[in-house]
């Protein structure tokens, strides 16, 4: 059986794991993430919680140190880690689960849900990809996320099928430095 933990000691780790005291965006380029560790990560991730219950998103995942620069670098508007991390993962939501979905509801009396044009319309994927950084933490590696890149040039460059969107890119390796501010201003003060 798995490791034992009682409930204050789970929500301490699970603290530990997302705790992410400051931005960074520089990697160390020397260090290399096993493709292998790779897959083990997104073999996690895929077992995230999904609409429906139906995991519709695919993993691609930028290793080769050409490809990033060459590729990666101009689509995500030249932004270094991107170039510099171990490897670059593109989150791709899956549209044809969609219309599976819309038409398992015609038959029921349900609103049907709408076919999604654009990534903010895709809402699952982004919950893999968080699994899939908590699971890198777990390994000791650091991730940064990013919506900002060119998702029709990714989608061209490398001949992504029309029923995939380009949802997000995951860069992941070992940080070189922090740029010393943080994500959050302080605690939740009040509930609204």
């Amino acid at each position: 059986m798995g490791l034992q933990l009682n409930e204050i000691d789970r929500f301490n780790l699970m603290k530990q794991l997302i705790d992410k005291p400051d931005v960074f965006q520089t990697y160390d380029p020397t260090v290399k993430v096993p493709r292998e560790e790779l897959e083990d990560l997104i073999d996690a991730a895929i077992q995230a919680p999904a609409s429906w219950d139906e995991q519709h998103w695919k993993f691609l995942i930028f290793d080769d140190a050409s490809v990033k620069e060459q590729y990666l670098y101009p689509i995500s508007g030249s932004q270094s880690y991107i170039r510099d991390a171990s490897a670059v993962v593109a989150v791709l939501g899956d549209r044809r689960v969609y219309g599976h979905m819309k038409e398992t509801e015609s038959g029921q009396n349900v609103s049907p849900i709408f076919q999604p044009q654009n990534v903010s319309e895709i809402d699952s994927p982004p919950l893999a990809a968080i699994q899939f950084m908590i699971g890198a933490t777990t390994k000791g590696y650091d991730t940064y996320p990013t919506l900002q890149f060119d998702a029709e040039e990714l989608a061209n460059t490398f001949n992504i099928p029309d029923q995939f969107i380009p949802v997000m890119l995951v860069a992941i390796g070992k940080r070189k430095e922090t740029s010393g501010s943080t994500y959050a201003n302080g605690r939740i003060s009040t509930i609204l």
